[in-house]
């Protein structure tokens, strides 16, 4: 049976490109004057790989009930091979603390927004244990040095370095599988010597990680891995 997708032109696409949506729906990105028949047979040529990252985001929606919110009962932190169990209790004031492999979160109210700012302060503290040091680890491997790292919950970026070597990475590679969260810290220490997207930075980057291509692919149809509350307005 052939597979069901949409196609969406965009006028600055040089190439057909494929992407399941957190819904596990298909959409088919193709620059202008591409014909139907060579989009099919685009799509039946990676059959396998979107039929793969369907059943992954189905997985991730289908184990994501008790984690969407707006007040999950548990963490999926697939960076950690764990899964946290959240427990709220009354306060005076948010807080949030980790025991261990789980999590207590203080509410002085049931509202979604708090909780929500008090749970991604906990995902910053449990990088910052856990994930950071993976990171400096990567980094001395190599024979790079970087400024100060920071944790952050962007809306689209997986982290960023700047000009004097601060890195950033985003909170959110919490719920990301280890090989897509490495490939981040790969791309990330990759502009500390070349801080465009320029052909050396993609050879440095796969001189660290020979298969980051497949990774790079993969952590584009990662939405399905995320919790719906992180997508809510706030901090």
């Amino acid at each position: 049976m052939p597979l069901s997708y949409r196609i969406k032109i965009h006028p600055r696409a040089r190439r057909i490109r494929l992407k399941v949506l957190r819904d596990a729906s298909l959409e088919v990105v193709a620059p202008p004057g591409a014909n139907t028949r060579s989009i099919r047979a685009f799509v039946e040529a990676n059959r396998a790989w979107v039929e793969r990252v369907r059943a992954r985001v189905g997985a991730g929606r289908r184990g994501g009930l008790a984690a969407s919110g707006p007040f999950p009962t548990e963490l999926a932190l697939r960076s950690l091979e764990q899964v946290a169990r959240i427990e709220y209790v009354d306060a005076d004031r948010p807080f949030s603390r980790w025991n261990e492999h789980d999590l207590a979160v203080g509410l002085p109210q049931r509202d979604p927004l708090v909780a929500r700012s008090a749970l991604v302060a906990a995902l910053k503290q449990r990088a910052a244990e856990r994930l950071a040091p993976r990171f400096r680890a990567l980094a001395g491997q190599h024979g790079l040095v970087h400024g100060r790292l920071t944790w952050r919950n962007q809306k689209s970026r997986w982290g960023s370095c700047s000009a004097n070597g601060n890195i950033s990475l985003n909170v959110r590679l919490m719920f990301l599988p280890p090989e897509l969260v490495d490939y981040v810290f790969v791309h990330e220490l990759a502009h500390l010597k070349h801080p465009d997207h320029s052909p050396r930075f993609w050879n440095a980057v796969e001189a660290m990680l020979p298969d980051a291509l497949r990774r790079r692919r993969e952590l584009r149809q990662v939405d399905g891995l995320l919790p719906e509350w992180i997508f809510s307005e706030g901090k």
